[in-house]
Parts: C-alpha cells; structure tokens; sequence
C-alpha cells in the first residue's frame, strides 16, 4: 500500500493554494485607472469621439445642492438614481474603462491592465473585458507551472430583447496586437477552451425595473460616511455635478448584490471590503459624464495565505449613436455570431 507523507501532503497543500491565488490574479482584475499615461487613440473603440460629452437633452429641474448633512446624503443618491434611470432609458450608450488592478500577494505586487467597454440600445447590450498582464512578479516564481493557468482572462456579454439570459463567455489567451501604424488593440482567440455560461440578464432598457450600472453596488444613504456635491463648468460652459461619496464598506445592503463575487471564488466566507469610494460627474440634465470607484478588498486562499486587492474604476460615457452601433465593432460582431450563431 502507498503511503502519502506527511510532507508531500503540505506541499501539495501549497502549490494548490499557490494555483488559487494566480487563478484570483486574472479573476479579478478589475478595472482601474492605469499608472501610465493612457492614450485613448490606442483602445479597441478609438472611434468612440463622444466620450465625456454633454448629450443635447434639456436641464433636470433639480433643487439647488441642500447644505444638511442628512439632506446632502440624500440628494446625492437621487443624483445617482436619476443617472442610472437615464443611462438605462437612453436610446444608446457607449462606455469606455481603460483601468489597472494590483492585487498584493506574500508583499509581492502584480498588476493587470483592463480594457472594457460597454454598449447598449434599447435592444441589445454588449460588454467586453481584457484583462492584460501588465507585470505579474508572483507567476514567475511558478516557472513552467504557470503555463498550466490562464493568467490573462478575456470575458464578454451579451444579450438582447428575444432573449431571457445574458449570454456570457470567457477565454484564457488576451494579448495585444500592434498594426503598422503603431496603433496597440487588445484581442483574444475565440476558437479554443471558451466558457459558456448563462446569466442573469442585466438592466440595460426601459422596460425594466432597476437603473443601469456599472458595478452592482445598492448605494443608499445609511451607507455613505462621507460626502460631497459641487456644480462645476466644463471650458463649454456646461454644467455638471461633481458628487464624491466614502462608502461603508462593510455595510450589506451597499454590498449584498456583490459580495459573493469575492467570497465564492476566494473560498473564504469572511473574504470583505475594506474601502469603496464612489465619485461620479453628472450633467445638469442628469446623464452620467464619468464614473470613478476605487475599492479595497482582502481575503484567504484555502485559509492560508491573505492577500489583498487595490482597483481603481474609471469610466467615460457616450451617448450619441455613433458610438453605440453593435454592428460596426469587430468585437460586437463575432461575439453575436457565436452567440446567436447569425
């Protein structure tokens, strides 16, 4: 009879806790605002030109920003309900994320750059999500064990008014590509070791309850510890809203719709946040102009070694039609014809 030591049994113990946590280095990269200067001409939809722009719909009659405490908090969420709610009304949307997450493992720091966008009409809705090794010191102490994991992970979605499901898949191979104009794209093969899974369908048309969002937070007032409203002007004159707000990270109606998504993978039950801070520009006619969220958050591979995530989310919105055409994107296109199978 074979008998398993006591020291191989450590040490596979280890190197399995040792593949989880590689596994969370591509599982959550989410988005945040890159170190390096990004040059937006470089992002897959370099022909989004509306990012950031006012859309010609007529001033919100909104009462003038409150100066009590409670009262502030409340305007603020309306603020932010009343973007969501158009966002999800809007005929078209297009959003843009260009960002970098860093995720601290054994006091080692690997990061991953993000590229993602969204795009919505009434009847579809569209999202894609590179994630791009950008430095990952902690996969170079595995060697060739490394090539057993997919260390850069690309997912999309999509779904549309005939359909019950959002439409969700993944694969294990982004990269970016540079054409002769030195102009770098991200892209993924879609022919090999795809996962398909279906979804719920998120809110994205005006038939739905709900609001649009980026990120599944409940923001309501009890979970504000601090905040802060501004209207400001755009060198055009234009007015916005500047709000910032510090969450209670661990408040469970703020978190309740996303916590899992760190617990389950993470196989740590007590895996939490730590810092959320959400800051968004809001035109004077109540569409989003951009949305930055920075969260904290830690956890235990197997119980056994912690590490901790820093991101940074920075997001730009469109609403002209040009922008949100889900047949002119190469993305869009053959991530409906696997889907769809048109």
């Amino acid at each position: 009879m074979h008998h398993t030591s006591t020291k191989t049994k450590v040490f596979e113990g280890i190197f399995v806790s040792i593949l989880v946590i590689m596994i969370f280095v591509t599982m959550f990269a989410v988005y945040a605002l890159a170190e390096k200067n990004v040059d937006l001409s470089q992002n897959a939809y370099s022909s989004f030109i509306h990012l950031g722009v006012r859309p010609d719909f007529e001033k919100a009659d909104l009462d003038d920003i409150p100066t009590d405490t409670a009262d502030v908090k409340d305007f603020a969420v309306m603020l932010y309900n009343l973007g969501g709610t158009n966002a999800k009304n809007a005929e078209t949307l297009a959003a843009y994320c260009m960002c970098q997450m860093k995720m601290t493992v054994m006091k080692i720091d690997n990061y991953v750059d993000i590229d993602a966008s969204i795009i919505k009409t009434q009847d579809e809705f569209f999202r894609i999500d590179y994630r791009l090794e950008r430095d990952l010191p902690f996969k170079k102490t595995l060697g060739k064990l490394a090539d057993l994991l997919p260390m850069v992970l690309t997912e999309r979605f999509y779904t549309n008014t005939d359909m019950d499901y959002l439409a969700y898949q993944k694969v294990g191979n982004s990269s970016v590509v540079e054409d002769e104009n030195g102009t770098s794209t991200p892209t993924a093969d879609w022919t090999a070791d795809v996962t398909d899974e279906r979804r719920d369908v998120p809110v994205y048309n005006s038939t739905q309850d709900g609001i649009f969002e980026v990120i599944a937070y409940t923001i309501v007032a009890e979970a504000i510890n601090d905040v802060t409203i501004e209207l400001k002007q755009t060198d055009d004159d234009e007015n916005y809203y500047a709000v910032n707000l510090v969450l209670d990270a661990k408040n469970e109606t703020l978190v309740s719709r996303i916590i899992d998504t760190i617990r389950e993978p993470s196989t740590d039950p007590n895996a939490s946040y730590s810092q959320i801070e959400y800051n968004f520009e809001l035109w004077d006619n109540g569409y989003f102009k951009s949305i930055q969220i920075k969260e904290v958050w830690d956890a235990k591979a197997l119980g056994l070694f912690a590490f901790g995530t820093s991101s940074e989310y920075n997001w730009s919105f469109s609403y002209d039609p040009s922008d949100a055409n889900t047949d002119v994107y190469k993305d869009c296109v053959d991530a409906k014809q696997a889907i769809l199978g048109a």
